[in-house]
């Protein structure tokens, strides 16, 4: 049992969220008061949050960087867990969110048996104010194809590769990028002469900001796309998933 600062009234130790910077390892408002004041005071704990982010933010990204480090594969094996428990069977292929996956992060992909990664793409910074922006971990050219990654850059192929295979995001994505900028990436990996050997464009879209813009804007892409199918008798282009890709550069 605990009584609550707050409230003043006795209750059990269940009501109480799990904070261990207390000495019983939980906090001293219980759960519904906790709740209420965060309903009552969202501008107030969103205007301090943003603050102590902006102040705190060297501090916080070294702190995430050391917990990802220690349990990046104890993260993936719990995803795989539910995977698992809904039936989904297991992932083989893999794209960080905001692009953010570095060497280590790729090397952890394959201790888990991830065979693809798609977060590869051009150089690009990243952060929430130009006091805070920082130069991404990909620097691939618009042209990059599919390779296999070396173990000490992430950027290019060696005599120490990874078993991954990064697949990359070549054809820009449909959020940051115009239709027209996605065909002059098309239009830039394919120049319409016979191939000797295969080639991939990928684009990407977030299925939940695909709204009617940038459906517009990629059914213009792919109409473009269109006339070089394969199907047709019009050019090499065949729609692949990723395994695809992987099953055509495994053996390269």
């Amino acid at each position: 049992m605990k009584t609550c600062t707050k409230c003043k009234e006795l209750k059990s130790i269940n009501e109480f969220s799990k904070n261990k910077l207390y000495r019983d390892n939980h906090a001293c408002w219980c759960k519904a008061c906790s709740k209420l004041y965060r309903l009552n005071n969202k501008e107030k704990l969103k205007k301090y949050n943003e603050n102590y982010r902006k102040i705190n933010y060297k501090k916080i990204k070294e702190k995430n960087d050391e917990y990802l480090r220690t349990h990046r594969e104890e993260i993936y094996k719990k995803a795989f867990e539910y995977f698992d428990k809904m039936g989904l069977g297991r992932p083989e292929t893999y794209r960080a969110g905001g692009w953010f996956a570095n060497g280590e992060t790729l090397k952890a992909l394959e201790e888990v048996g991830i065979k693809v990664d798609t977060s590869g793409r051009t150089k690009y910074d990243f952060g929430y104010d130009a006091s805070h922006k920082q130069t991404g971990f990909w620097d691939l050219p618009e042209t990059a194809q599919p390779y296999f990654p070396s173990k000490t850059n992430q950027n290019k192929t060696g005599s120490d590769n990874l078993s991954i295979l990064e697949v990359p995001n070549n054809g820009a994505d449909s959020y940051w990028f115009k239709a027209e900028d996605m065909i002059n990436r098309f239009n830039k990996n394919y120049s319409g002469d016979i191939l000797d050997n295969p080639r991939q464009v990928t684009y990407l879209s977030h299925p939940h900001w695909f709204n009617k813009s940038e459906q517009d804007r990629m059914d213009k892409v792919l109409t473009y796309v269109d006339n070089f199918k394969n199907d047709t008798d019009d050019g090499p282009v065949i729609y692949a998933a990723s395994k695809d890709i992987y099953n055509a550069w495994e053996g390269k």
